[in-house]
């Protein structure tokens, strides 16, 4: 008997890891039972805005929630505010707040530094207790762990149900399919055509494809809006960045027809080895560790980017809107299942920079994102009708403001900003509910102003309807 293996029986070991096993059940019985700790996902592609949208609820949440009028707790007089507090996975990159609120709350602000890797950020949150039967103390608080990650990580999850011959021929047949990824991927898809299945591997020419793959991943996000980009980790790597699990492609040559008979040292074997050590250390434990604790989930779209970058971009969107919604682990959270599993049982959809638009044009931009996403997924209460959903524009730093211009007949409300040092006045601005195609679209866009306003100096930083985005995301539990 190995000596590993009697460590393992060692009776203080086991006595060990049973009273761990029981602590970890209490707690998690009395967080379900108490309901005082909610763990709030956040995710959305890299530049939708989940940084600022973090920094933006915690400040106001610890420093200014009495602005958070549209917050239930608060307009009830209830709210007694919000402290940070050690956060609850202490193995889990903590979120930067401090720099992130500092740039952005600073002078002169400056946009926080994006996610590039999961964080998490943990606060309480007190009020006053709502008159109740079972009501034993007069102040309430939660726990919340706010868990933000990239979008881009959920786009692998469904590589847990494919094998490295699967995930291949799929890749090929995407490629033919789209113009963009056939008329752009030759010059690695060439040379990886080449690969013979049985042959001995050349590391260094795995590792320079693996790169040349990498780098025309990242040409189609950065330069061609590209959004649904798989193994999202070669772009995105977060701590896996230079690890060999990262290197692997899509096999392009000729498939083998038994893979086993190969030795393990052939190009076919050592990629399918990579890709394999990707799906179980990779994407599965990320699903294990941190999205299976999620209990509501928080995805921020940028419409009104996609809509700039064309009808092929904003498609592309929709796809990458149903990789995630459909990962999610969909399902009421009854007394019993908050018991034993968590489930996400309420997702927000949130339209970012809405203040880039009138405020008139809210209520489209909202029409626009849930015919999005219902067009994409079935929208997730048709998919599973136990999860509740909502759908809102939203502003974490309102960088506009309404102004007048004209008078009498003349006056007309006008979105007033600097864009780039300089002063802007628009009106006439109109969001489709809908995706433009065609003719339509070009005319459409020749019409629109697609703003990237500064952030104001003077006034402080202001939000629009975060207030409401917590009170959908706390409901029952303050």
């Amino acid at each position: 008997m190995s000596d590993s293996l009697l460590s393992d029986l060692n009776p203080l070991r086991i006595v060990s890891r049973i009273a761990d096993g029981i602590s970890d059940t209490v707690t998690d019985m009395r967080d379900a039972i108490a309901g005082d700790h909610l763990v709030i996902g956040l995710t959305g592609l890299s530049g939708n805005g989940k940084t600022t949208f973090l920094t933006s609820l915690a400040h106001f949440l610890t420093n200014d929630w009495r602005s958070l009028v549209g917050f239930p707790p608060v307009r009830e007089g209830r709210f007694l505010g919000a402290v940070r507090c050690e956060q609850t996975d202490s193995d889990m990159p903590a979120f930067r707040l401090d720099e992130a609120e500092g740039a952005l709350f600073g002078t002169p602000p400056r946009w926080p530094a994006p996610t590039k890797d999961i964080s998490e950020l943990t606060l309480e949150l007190r009020s006053r207790a709502e008159k109740s039967l079972f009501s034993f103390s007069d102040t309430r608080s939660l726990r919340v762990d706010f868990i933000d990650y990239p979008g881009e990580w959920l786009m692998d999850l469904p590589l847990l149900s494919e094998s490295y011959r699967e995930w291949s021929e799929g890749y090929l047949a995407l490629i033919r399919s789209d113009p963009r990824l056939s008329s752009t991927a030759e010059p690695w898809l060439s040379r990886a055509r080449l690969l013979e299945a049985g042959a001995e591997a050349d590391r260094q020419a795995l590792r320079q494809l693996a790169a040349d793959f990498t780098e025309w991943l990242l040409m189609l996000k950065n330069e061609l809006g590209c959004s649904h980009i798989q193994p999202g980790r070669f772009i995105m790597p977060g701590e896996f960045h230079d690890s060999p699990l990262l290197e692997f492609i899509p096999w392009a040559g000729e498939m083998p027809p038994d893979p086993s008979d190969l030795p393990e040292s052939s190009f076919w074997r050592v990629m399918e080895h990579h890709y394999s050590g990707y799906v179980s250390k990779v994407v599965s434990r990320f699903y294990e560790k941190c999205f299976s604790r999620i209990d509501r989930q928080v995805v921020l779209v940028d419409c009104l980017k996609a809509l700039e970058e064309g009808p092929a971009c904003y498609r592309d969107i929709g796809t990458s809107l149903d990789s995630i919604t459909r990962n999610f682990s969909y399902g009421a959270g009854s007394f019993l299942m908050r018991l034993f599993s968590r489930r996400i049982d309420r997702v927000l959809f949130a339209a970012a920079k809405c203040d880039t638009v009138p405020p008139d044009q809210h209520g489209s931009l909202r029409t626009l994102l849930r015919n999005t996403v219902e067009k994409a997924s079935d929208g997730v209460s048709y998919s599973a009708p136990s999860v509740e959903t909502q759908y809102l524009t939203i502003s974490s730093a309102q960088c506009t403001r309404l102004g007048v211009l004209g008078s009498g007949k003349s006056e007309r409300q006008v979105l007033c900003g600097t864009e780039n040092g300089k002063a802007f006045h628009l009106s006439g601005i109109v969001v489709p509910e809908s995706l433009p195609d065609g003719e339509e679209y070009a005319e459409w866009k020749d019409s629109f102003r697609f703003l990237r306003p500064d952030l104001p100096e003077e006034g402080g930083i202001r939000q629009i309807r975060i207030d409401q985005a917590l009170g959908f995301l706390l409901d029952g539990f303050l």
